[in-house]
């Protein structure tokens, strides 16, 4: 293969990557809206300490759902830095070719706080505190009648 057929073919393979990421984000968020509907839709039970629970649980998993949300941005962000690295380095290094293993320190331009800016994002943290909030509010109007 031309050195220009291998760049074009791992700056595609790495695109899906980054994709797929995006896509694994976007199934979480809707599995976790028809999550949240089912459980609000259960909310109409008249034992206050059953939707209690209930509540108490959707908080649990809406974290744990945020987690995995941030999770997946991150990786996303990792193919990223890797597809600039191929984009830069490819041309003059035969070393890693076609390795998609997104944690390969060897193909990162620069080093900074990744996971943390992750951690910052204010996309998923809009979204999850909303719902958070919403969350709340309900276990305690559902607590103190």
């Amino acid at each position: 293969m031309r050195n220009e057929e291998i760049l074009l073919k791992e700056l595609d393979l790495i695109s899906s990557c980054v994709n797929r990421m995006a896509n694994n984000s976007f199934l979480i968020k809707g599995w976790y809206i028809t999550i949240l509907i089912g459980v609000l839709t259960i909310f109409t039970s008249k034992d206050n300490y059953k939707v209690f629970s209930l509540l108490i649980i959707l908080l649990i998993i809406t974290i744990i759902f945020g987690l995995m949300d941030m999770y997946y941005l991150y990786l996303e962000k990792k193919y990223r830095r890797k597809y600039e690295w191929v984009i830069k380095k490819r041309w003059n290094s035969k070393k890693f070719v076609f390795n998609l293993n997104p944690h390969e320190k060897g193909m990162w331009l620069k080093k900074d706080k990744l996971l943390t800016e992750t951690f910052k994002s204010s996309a998923l943290w809009l979204y999850y505190l909303v719902l958070i909030v919403i969350i709340i509010y309900f276990i305690f109007k559902n607590f103190w009648r």
